[in-house]
């Protein structure tokens, strides 16, 4: 019978290593070893998700190509039809985190900042819309249908903003 001493390691090193982590509070643990400790919750979303992808990149835990992180967002979009169907709010949730997530991957691997490329969109939708509500005033803009607001968004687009 294998005495309870020989979990602690068959030599010093192994022993010390046991005795560190026995000693460690069960919240550290995982901050002991791995590649992701810098992956601060403090940061925005998409620049978090990007940095834990770039660190799980450099051990080799990423898409061969661009086209496998683009499957992989297809993927995701059927997971959340399917939790759709079955009206799962929380699976539908969860999935759109991943689709996210997916999407920030893809990003990556274009060699594009996530979080700059939504910086820049959500500026370019807020011209465009501002532009629908100066041609639009007042009640116009709350009267008009959805196809009188797209053709004006699109004139706004083809303004260049």
């Amino acid at each position: 019978m294998a005495s309870h001493a020989s979990n602690r390691g068959s030599n010093p090193l192994e022993a010390t290593t046991f005795f560190i982590i026995m000693q460690t509070p069960k919240k550290h643990i995982s901050k002991l070893s791995s590649i992701l400790d810098d992956a601060s919750l403090s940061m925005p979303a998409l620049a978090r998700a990007q940095n834990i992808q770039r660190q799980v990149s450099k051990v080799g835990f990423d898409w061969p190509s661009p086209q496998g992180a683009r499957d992989k967002i297809t993927e995701e979009i059927a997971e959340i039809e399917a939790e759709i169907q079955v009206n799962n709010q929380q699976a539908i949730a969860e999935e759109c985190g991943d689709l996210l997530f997916a999407v920030v991957n893809w990003v990556r691997h274009l060699n594009v900042d996530a979080e700059s490329a939504l910086h820049h969109a959500t500026d370019k939708f807020k011209k465009r819309f501002n532009y629908v509500e100066s041609k639009l005033p007042g009640d116009a803009l709350q009267k008009a249908n959805i196809d009188k607001m797209e053709a004006v968004w699109k004139q706004a687009k083809e303004l260049g903003l």
